[in-house]
């Protein structure tokens, strides 16, 4: 469960979608091309590992960031997902392949998918 699967036909899919969505629910959005461009150069020139921290104040926020990484051409992100989505038959099937890996909210005393959890 721990794992993405990432499929470049279901990126594909998923900018389609997202296309729709953000005309459908928004008149504008607004990016910050100057970070955009440092985060773009730090990709290219490598070295370091470049994490994105959304605020998760709702889902469009990591679906967005992966929606204008790829309309950039730039590496989609891997997306830690809460495993409630799993029941989400067809979007976790979607998201999995666009780089979400579910996790577990709590861990109880499973010390084992705490270890797999740390070393992932």
């Amino acid at each position: 469960k721990m794992a993405a699967d990432y499929r470049f036909g279901a990126v594909k899919v998923m900018r389609r979608v997202m296309r729709w969505m953000l005309s459908s629910l928004f008149q504008e959005v607004f990016l910050d091309e100057s970070g955009l461009q440092s985060v773009q150069q730090a990709l290219q020139e490598g070295g370091c590992p470049v994490v994105y921290i959304p605020t998760h104040k709702s889902h469009m926020d990591y679906l967005l960031l992966s929606y204008v990484l790829f309309a950039r051409d730039m590496v989609v992100p891997c997306i830690a997902a809460g495993d409630n989505l799993t029941g989400l038959i067809g979007i976790s099937w979607l998201f999995r392949r666009c780089g979400a890996f579910f996790i577990r909210r709590t861990f109880g005393s499973d010390a084992l998918y705490k270890e797999v959890f740390r070393e992932y």
